[in-house]
C-alpha cells in the first residue's frame, strides 16, 4: 500500500483531517468532570449508581474498540474503509449527547445516564478508531506523521480547553442577558452546541479528506491467535504498548487528584481551573517545538527528553506547601510542555509499528491494533484512577472534613507526584529499547512498496 507524503496533502486537508479531534475532545471533560456532579446535584441521581454506570460503560467502550477497528480494516466500499464509519457514527453520537445533557429528574436519571452513555460510547468508538487509523494512512512518512498528528492533537487540546471553560461561559452569557439561573438549561445548551460539532466535523473530514486505496494485503479477523502473533512478533509495538500502559497508569493519578492537591497541599482551591487550563495551554504551545525536535533528534530521543523534563520538574511538587501557587504554576507550564510531546510522539511512533506489522505479517490491521491500544490505555487509566481514592481513604483522608491530617496531606503528595514519576521512570526504561528510527522506517516502507509492486 502506497501512502501519500504529508507534504503532498494540501494544508487545508491536513486541517480538515484534524477537525474531528476538536469535536471529540468536547466529549471527554463533561463525561468525567461535569456530568456526574450535574446528574447528582440537579437530576438527583445517586452517586453510587452514577459510578457504576461510568464503570460499566467504560468496560463496554474498551471491548468495542478492537471490534470496530477490525471491522474497519476489513471494510470495502466505494468510499473507502474508514470514512464510512465517520459518517455512520457522527449523527448517533450527536443525538446521544443531546439526550445525555438533558436528563429526566428523579429515579429515571441514573438509568437514563447509563443508556445514553452506552450509546454515546458506542458511537464514539465507531468514529474514533477508524478516524485514528485514517491518520496513519494519510501520512506514511516518518516525520510527516508527526506533523499531521501535531495538528490533530493540537485541536484535541483546544477542544479540551473549550470543554473545560464552556459551562462557566454559558452561565456568564445567561447572567449577562438576564436569564434566570437554571443549571439544566445550561447543560441543554451545551449538549446542543457539542452535538452540532460532533455531527458536522467528522462529516466534513469524510467529505474533504481523500482516503488512500485499500491495500492488497490480506485482512485478518479478530482472533486471539492473531493478536498473540502480533505480541510475539512485533517487538516495537509490544515495547511501545507496555511503556505507554505504565505511563498511563501513573498519568491517571494527577488527573484524579489535582483538586485534592491544590486544595489540601497548596490550600488554594480557587486556582484549580486556572492551573488546569495553563497545563493544556502549555501542551498546545509545545507541539511545534516537539515536532521540530523529533525531526532533529528523532522521535525516540525527543520523547525521552520530554518525559525526563516532565518527571524532573514534576518531582518539585513534592516539596511545595500552602501558598506556593506560583511555584506550582511554573511546574505546571514545564510539565505541560512535556505532556504535549507524550501525547504527540507515541501516536506517531505507534503508526510506524503498524507499518512494521504489515511487513512482518503481510496484513494491514491498523484499526485492530489501534483498538487493542485503546483497551490497554483505558484499562491502565481506570486502574490508576480507581486505586487513588481508596488509597487516600486508607491513609486517613476524610471526605467533607475540610482540613485533613498531615498523614493524609502527605499521601496526596505521594500519590499525586511520586507514584506517577516512578511510573514514568519505568516507562522510560522500557521505551528506550524502541528500535524504529527514521532509517529503519525508510527501509520498512521501501520493502512494503517493493512487495506492493510485485503483487
Amino acid at each position: 500500500m502506497e501512502y501519500p507524503r504529508v507534504d503532498a496533502l494540501p494544508r487545508s486537508r491536513q486541517w480538515s483531517y484534524g477537525a474531528p479531534a476538536f469535536a471529540l475532545a468536547l466529549f471527554g471533560v463533561p463525561v468525567f468532570v461535569h456530568l456526574p456532579k450535574f446528574y447528582a446535584d440537579v437530576a438527583g441521581a445517586p452517586l453510587g449508581a452514577l459510578g457504576t454506570a461510568i464503570l460499566l460503560t467504560r468496560v463496554f467502550d474498551g471491548v468495542t474498540d478492537p471490534v470496530i477497528g477490525a471491522l474497519s480494516d476489513r471494510a470495502r466500499t466505494r468510499w473507502g474503509r474508514r470514512r464510512p464509519f465517520l459518517v455512520i457514527g457522527a449523527l448517533p453520537l450527536a443525538l446521544s449527547v443531546i439526550a445525555l445533557f438533558a436528563p429526566p429528574s428523579g429515579a429515571a436519571a441514573a438509568p437514563w445516564f447509563l443508556a445514553c452513555m452506552t450509546l454515546a460510547f458506542l458511537a464514539w468508538t465507531v468514529v474514533q478508531i477508524p478516524y485514528q487509523a485514517l491518520g496513519t494512512e494519510l501520512a506514511g512518512g516518518h516525520h510527516g506523521r508527526t506533523t499531521l498528528f501535531a495538528i490533530r492533537d493540537g485541536l484535541w487540546m483546544l477542544g479540551t480547553l473549550v470543554a473545560a471553560a464552556a459551562p462557566a461561559l454559558v452561565r456568564a452569557v445567561r447572567d449577562a442577558t438576564g436569564a434566570p439561573p437554571n443549571e439544566a438549561a445550561v447543560f441543554r445548551t451545551l449538549g446542543v452546541a457539542y452535538a452540532v460539532l460532533l455531527a458536522s466535523l467528522p462529516l466534513w473530514c469524510a467529505w474533504r479528506v481523500p482516503e488512500p486505496a485499500a491495500p492488497v494485503a490480506r485482512q485478518p479477523g479478530l482472533t486471539l491467535d492473531g493478536l498473540a502473533g502480533v505480541w510475539r512478533g512485533n517487538r516495537p509495538y509490544r515495547l511501545l504498548l507496555l511503556a505507554y500502559a505504565v505511563a498511563s497508569l501513573g498519568g491517571a493519578l494527577p488527573g484524579t487528584l489535582l483538586f485534592f492537591y491544590v486544595e489540601q497541599v497548596l490550600q488554594a482551591p480557587a486556582a484549580t481551573d486556572a492551573l488546569l487550563g495553563l497545563y493544556f495551554v502549555a501542551g498546545f504551545a509545545g507541539l511545534p517545538v516537539w515536532t521540530w525536535a523529533s525531526r532533529r533528534l528523532g522521535k525516540l530521543r525527543a520523547f525521552l527528553g520530554a518525559t525526563l523534563l516532565s518527571v524532573g520538574v514534576f518531582l518539585g511538587a513534592l516539596w511545595l506547601g500552602p501558598g506556593d501557587v506560583m511555584a506550582f504554576a511554573g511546574i505546571t507550564v514545564l510539565s505541560g510542555l512535556g505532556f504535549g510531546a507524550t501525547l504527540l510522539l507515541p501516536a506517531s511512533m505507534l503508526a510506524d509499528t503498524l507499518d512494521f506489522e504489515a511487513l512482518r505479517s503481510g496484513t494491514r490491521r491498523e484499526g485492530l491494533l489501534l483498538g487493542v491500544w485503546g483497551i490497554v490505555m483505558k484499562a491502565s487509566a481506570a486502574i490508576g484512577a480507581g486505586v487513588a481514592l481508596p488509597l487516600l481513604g486508607w491513609w486517613g483522608y476524610v471526605s467533607g472534613a475540610g482540613s485533613q491530617t498531615p498523614e493524609a496531606v502527605q499521601a496526596i503528595r505521594l500519590l499525586y507526584c511520586a507514584v506517577p514519576c516512578a511510573c514514568y521512570a519505568v516507562a522510560l526504561a522500557i521505551s528506550a529499547r524502541y528500535p524504529i528510527d527514521a532509517h529503519e522506517h525508510a527501509r520498512i516502507l521501501r520493502e512494503l512498496e517493493a512487495r506492493s509492486a510485485r503483487v
